[in-house]
């Protein structure tokens, strides 16, 4: 599965977790009287929003594909503004179609489905977009295909509109004409001089054809599916449903109507001739890297945007590796910006500047690539010579830079919480920190090296992570963190020092025992009792799990795996999870569970009975 951190499981399917904070006597802090309260920003600055504008006036909010016209204009797919914005090159940024003036609670534009008028139309998490020789657009949003007329007209051309919700509509599996035809969270798109469109349909590990008229076809893989309905993805070559992808998520169209696809679960670079001949051009198969040079022996890290110009140069969104990378015509892969591993949001030339999530890639006339950094909200725009600058957006938001206040700059903060010092600790996933909050706002680095992956211990920037999600604080003030993505739980001390506890680096799996012959996968939401156990929201084993005092591991509730999915109630041996997530413990050691999967909020009594407190297993839904 495509995974960006907060856009993992395929993309935009796992949302972000709210930040739960918990105090160090692991009560819940219920009020008996209710009092108003009064929310500030204590640190960082948001950087999003939906404004037009020129240049840094401008905002977006996960700008994601992108497409270029024949006039130099650059359409976005600006997919949590559920809109479709232009950007000319002067940096003038113009919403042309969706809907933006209904707004949730916090502000942001609300999505939906709705065909009709651009300015009244409705999108749900637009990701691609494409633009044909007439300048009509086409939009992947969410399982649906729709259409931009010239006159400003919103169509549907293609997908499944039975049901149409917040989400956009349901996925699914088949070929066939307009609204008979589904897919499972497409990506990318392309339209070539005739009107077909092309579309990398993720979910479904296949390349998709449009014609004019809305017939769906499929041009080359395989939709194959395990028990429980995922997807399953292959690298193998060949023609038509022969060939095997994982994860496709960005096309490319030539002058002779050859796709190239970037295979990001595959870390490849592939191409499907107009019968589907699939064949690898570059890049090792499940084999992520950052090796520049000849194509067969070059590496990517989950490359997901993809362009091609005149020449027949392809330029990639590297975006595990944070790099734009360009693989030449003669088959030479080099690295045109960025470095390897390392995050932020410098302007500069080549290897000096830094990206954040590099996702949509488009290519001018002259050379020029202009790249949607969603990790930052911004679009940057770097010269045929590697110069890289922020063309639109405000870039400045995200970072890892300490200091007080709207000075500090975020990446990614996913879950805190309060020693016993008073102080606050929180997890910066996209930054792979951990960092330290004082109550006066002071922000500082505690563990970790911004922006590099790794899983060393150490001490202070020694130490790496990947991905480090759940944070728990004990009544000692050592901080434990969930490093979700190297599947182990990390114990990290008031001066920094950060040591393995349980589990071992880049091994995922259910396995109960002590230290580091234990394993989990992908755990997330932590929280201490009063003895000092820990427990464990073990994800995508569907378990909560318990972790001594000297590091032995077991199950506490749950049945591992696919086979313990569900929603049951009742003893912990009997009840079932769906991907449990955030945790807390009140002082009577009931522990609480947010379900994600389920959409519910789960307790388990200290006499270890599970019970459903709120929300309905099921679809998600507002309800009071």
């Amino acid at each position: 599965m495509i995974t960006h951190y907060f856009q993992a499981s395929g993309l935009l399917r796992r949302a972000t977790l709210a930040l739960l904070v918990a105090s160090s006597d692991h009560h819940l802090g219920a009020q008996s009287i209710y009092e108003p309260y009064t929310f500030s920003t204590s640190a960082g600055y948001a950087g999003f929003g939906h404004s037009d504008g020129v240049g840094p006036a401008a905002e977006f909010f996960i700008p994601a594909g992108l497409a270029r016209d024949r006039q130099g204009n650059t359409y976005v797919a600006d997919s949590r503004n559920h809109a479709i914005r232009r950007l000319s090159m002067d940096g003038t940024v113009t919403t042309i179609a969706g809907d933006t003036s209904n707004l949730d609670d916090h502000g942001n534009p609300l999505g939906g489905y709705r065909d009709g008028p651009a300015n009244s139309a409705q999108f749900a998490f637009p990701i691609g977009v494409a633009v044909d020789s007439q300048g009509t657009l086409y939009v992947v949003d969410a399982q649906l295909i729709r259409k931009i007329s010239t006159a400003g007209a919103v169509s549907t051309l293609a997908g499944d509109t039975s049901t149409n919700t917040f989400e956009g509509a349901v996925g699914g599996y088949a070929d066939g004409t307009g609204s008979a035809a589904k897919f499972q969270d497409p990506a990318g798109i392309v339209v070539d001089d005739d009107g077909n469109v092309y579309v990398a349909d993720s979910g479904n590990n296949t390349i998709r054809k449009i014609t004019p008229v809305g017939v769906v076809t499929t041009l080359a893989g395989q939709a194959k599916f395990d028990a429980n309905g995922e997807a399953i993805g292959g690298s193998s070559d060949g023609a038509g449903n022969m060939a095997r992808f994982n994860s496709p998520s960005a096309l490319a169209i030539d002058q002779s109507r050859n796709l190239f696809v970037a295979d990001s679960d595959n870390h490849l670079i592939r191409k499907v001739s107009p019968a589907g001949l699939v064949t690898t051009i570059a890049g090792g198969a499940r084999i992520p890297g950052k090796v520049d040079g000849p194509a067969a022996l070059a590496r990517f890290n989950t490359p997901i945007g993809i362009s091609i110009d005149d020449s027949g140069n392809l330029y990639i969104a590297d975006s595990g590796n944070l790099t734009i990378r360009k693989l030449s015509s003669d088959g030479v892969v080099s690295t045109i910006a960025g470095s390897a591993g390392l995050a932020g949001n410098a302007d500069g030339i080549g290897s000096a500047a830094r990206f954040s999530n590099p996702w949509g890639i488009a290519v001018g006339s002259a050379g020029e690539l202009l790249v949607s950094d969603s990790g930052l909200n911004s679009i940057r725009y770097i010269t045929a010579g590697g110069v890289v600058t922020t063309l639109a957006g405000r870039s400045s938001s995200v970072g890892s830079e300490d200091g007080i206040g709207t000075r500090a700059r975020l990446n990614g903060p996913y879950a805190g919480a309060v020693g016993p010092d008073r102080n606050l600790y929180f997890t910066d996933a996209h930054s792979n920190t951990i960092r330290k909050m004082t109550p006066n706002g002071t922000v500082t680095t505690l563990a970790g090296n911004p922006g590099v992956i790794g899983s060393d211990d150490g001490s202070g920037n020694t130490a790496k992570f990947r991905a480090p999600l759940g944070i728990a604080v004990n009544s000692a003030g050592l901080v434990f963190v969930a490093d979700s993505h190297n599947h182990t739980i990390r114990q990290v001390t008031v001066g920094g020092v950060v040591t393995t506890f349980a589990g071992r680096a880049g091994i995922a799996g259910l396995v109960n025992g002590p230290g580091d012959t234990a394993r989990f996968n992908n755990p997330i939401g932590l929280a201490f009792d009063d003895s000092g156990n820990l427990y464990v929201a073990d994800f995508d084993s569907n378990v909560i799990r318990k972790v001594t005092t000297n590091a032995v591991v077991s199950t506490y509730a749950g049945l591992p795996g696919a086979a313990g999915l569900g929603s049951a109630d009742g003893t912990t041996d009997k009840a079932r999870f769906n991907h449990p997530a955030g945790l807390a413990m009140d002082g009577a050691r009931n522990l609480y569970v947010a379900d994600q999967g389920n959409n519910t909020i789960r307790k388990i009594s200290a006499a270890g009975v599970v019970t459903t407190l709120a929300g309905r297993p099921g679809p998600t839904g507002v309800g009071h």
